[in-house]
């Protein structure tokens, strides 16, 4: 989009389909850190008991309970701009630096996610050198103790003689 000086560009991705294999959650199981093995304000009906939680860690055993939807809408990219042309540079500094244009800019990246994936991003699925979880990472992604992708925020200036 461009309105006056100023220029706007976002980008957008998405995935609908696919799942996650979400072994960190499997193992804070292990380590009794999950957040589904916090008991508190549970009525006692409600309450699993540890060897219940630490069944489902089953030592690097895949389960069907720590597959999660890989969906999500990601706003992978935003960018603002804005140019002062000649003779607006002219009016503001004169004409003695012989500037065409001046723009300013700043642009983020990986701003925004939108999913229920409970990790901390549904991308850092990969493939496994384990052979009990991994496989292709096309056809079946796995979790592993990655970080998620940065969340970054730049700027420039551009000057044009």
């Amino acid at each position: 989009m461009r309105w006056r000086g100023f220029t706007a560009y976002m980008l957008w991705s998405a995935q609908i389909g696919g799942d996650i294999y979400n072994a960190t959650a499997q193992w804070a199981h292990r380590d009794d850190r999950h957040q589904d093995q916090d008991q508190a304000g549970k009525s006692d009906a409600r309450k699993k008991t540890a060897n219940y939680m630490q069944a489902l860690y089953h030592a690097n055993g895949t389960n069907n309970h720590f597959v999660e939807s890989g969906d999500y809408l990601k706003l992978r990219e935003f960018t603002v701009e804005y140019a002062l042309e000649k003779q607006q540079l002219a009016r503001m500094f004169g004409s003695a630096f012989g500037l065409h244009r001046l723009r300013l800019g700043v642009t983020g990246r990986n701003l925004l996610t939108f999913t229920n994936y409970s990790g901390f991003d549904p991308e850092t699925g990969r493939t496994s050198s384990n052979a009990t979880v991994g496989g292709d990472a096309s056809l079946f992604r796995v979790d592993q103790f990655r970080y998620p992708n940065f969340r970054t925020v730049s700027g420039r200036i551009i000057l044009d003689f």
